[in-house]
């Protein structure tokens, strides 16, 4: 109530709530609550969309933007490459890559226009901060040094360092699959089982991710008591797990324009799947894959892990 709104210190919601039953302060009454904040605050601020936080600006306050904006964009239903074929064409969605960016780019927008952001989109450059006030938070208290060296490399660069208590135990299963004409990886699928039935987890400290919907529903048929364990990399933003195993899917064996669109780290993408996935895990991470593929391919977020992993052997529990 309007009531209940003038009596306390914090308001806590989502973009959308404030769109839904808030105004600004001193605008026109519209039959919507007036916010009189002295600050905004918007946490998993790169999961946030361009568009919903452009509103908050409305009530002429400061805005902090907190959150990590190397692990998941925010949802957009409109694939990329329609986006961007839609944009070289000058076509009716030539405006829906503002859906499919992040709040950081709000100064941006603000500042220099939609031309100066529609580059910035096509060409995958990181947010053009000036008034933007920029502080990096270094230390993660998640996990441990061993893994935070490696996103360091390969995501941050930013000095990045791991408070957690010891190194994180990083495990890889070797699960080479043949030919396939979709995202399912039966052998994976397999590995996955396995490992579950061996260590018998509490399925409350466990979670299986994997980057494709296929592979979820392929996981879920076949692992009894942990089906609820599964999900995909975007269904576990915001949530750690004593214990992450990650079905990565891909080899090299996909027919696909982008075969390894949800996990190499040469899409934008993928390095920020496979960075959201393996920062899940608060004490053990299991790499399901094919690990010879991914070996080889030295440049890859994958590639490192699998140097900093031991192999985890048939029957062996974790």
């Amino acid at each position: 109530t309007s009531r209940r709104v003038r009596d306390v210190s914090v308001i806590a919601g989502t973009p959308l709530q404030f769109i839904s039953r808030f105004r600004p302060r001193g605008s026109e009454d519209d039959g919507r609550m007036e916010l009189d904040a002295d600050r905004i605050f918007v946490d998993e601020a790169g999961y946030c969309s361009l568009m919903h936080a452009l509103t908050l600006f409305s009530n002429g306050v400061p805005v902090s933007f907190l959150g990590d904006h190397m692990q998941l964009p925010p949802v957009c239903e409109i694939d990329p490459a329609l986006i961007l074929s839609s944009m070289a064409k000058g076509s009716g969605l030539r405006n829906a890559f503002l859906w499919d960016m992040n709040a950081i780019y709000s100064e941006e927008l603000l500042s220099e226009g939609r031309g100066r952001l529609a580059a910035s989109y096509v060409d995958g450059l990181a947010p053009d901060l000036d008034a933007t006030v920029r502080r990096d938070l270094t230390e993660s208290h998640r996990f441990g040094q061993n893994l935070a060296e490696i996103l360091d490399r390969h995501v941050y660069r930013n000095g990045m360092t791991g408070c957690g208590e010891g190194d994180l135990r990083i495990f890889f299963a070797d699960a080479p699959c043949g030919e396939r004409t979709d995202r399912k990886n039966e052998a994976e699928a397999e590995a996955v089982k396995g490992i579950l039935e061996s260590s018998s987890p509490e399925p409350s400290e466990v979670a299986v991710l994997t980057p494709y919907v296929s592979q979820v529903k392929l996981l879920k048929g076949m692992l009894g008591r942990y089906k609820d364990c599964v999900m995909t990399v975007h269904a576990s933003q915001g949530r750690e797990w004593r214990t992450v195993i990650l079905s990565v899917a891909d080899n090299g064996s996909l027919t696909k324009e982008v075969p390894l669109r949800f996990t190499s780290s040469s899409t934008g993408m993928g390095l920020r799947i496979i960075n959201t996935a393996v920062s899940r895990a608060k004490e053990t991470l299991v790499l399901v894959c094919d690990a010879g593929f991914w070996a080889s391919r030295k440049d890859e977020l994958i590639s490192d892990i699998l140097e900093e992993a031991q192999p985890l052997a048939p029957g062996q529990q974790l």
